[in-house]
């Protein structure tokens, strides 16, 4: 082969890898079709459903479609720490400002749901509050108004 052809190929080898790129926010019967620019990022998952993002500025309004809603943002001011010894943690964030900590029935026993609005240093109190048990889960529903709250079960 010549290297002109070598050229060719290797330019539409490329083109069809960016192309390929380009889908890569689709996925089955999804597609996120608007966007932000902005700086950092993150992931958040629940059952079989992943979404990677970017911390910004609001995008304008709700992304919505069938049973499910999207809205722009910064990422969770709830964060859960999780003692690799201890029961799991699990924080889903049903506003701004409100959330529900979910840690399961099972394995939890003589554990204290505590709270810091810092890590550095940690400033753990414990979380006020009575849980109720839904799915097998304790839940309790929070509200802060605190712009980053952590979360952590501990025995004492």
């Amino acid at each position: 082969m010549n290297s002109g052809i070598n050229y060719k190929l290797a330019a539409l080898l490329t083109l069809t890898g960016l192309a390929l790129t380009n889908f890569a926010q689709n996925g089955g019967p999804f597609a996120l079709t608007a966007l932000v620019t902005a700086g950092g990022g993150g992931t958040s998952s629940g059952g079989a459903y992943r979404i990677d993002g970017t911390l910004g500025q609001s995008a304008p309004g709700p992304l919505t479609g069938g049973s499910f809603a999207l809205t722009g943002g910064f990422w969770n001011t709830f964060i859960a720490v999780v003692d690799p010894l201890g029961p799991p943690v699990s924080i889903v964030q049903t506003s701004a400002t409100q959330a529900e900590i979910r840690w399961p029935v099972g394995g939890s026993e003589g554990y204290v749901l505590e709270s810091s609005p810092s890590l550095a240093p940690p400033l753990w109190t414990p979380v006020v509050g009575v849980p109720a048990v839904s799915d097998g889960s304790w839940t309790l529903s929070l509200t802060s108004s605190l712009p980053t709250q952590f979360f952590r079960l501990k025995k004492p």
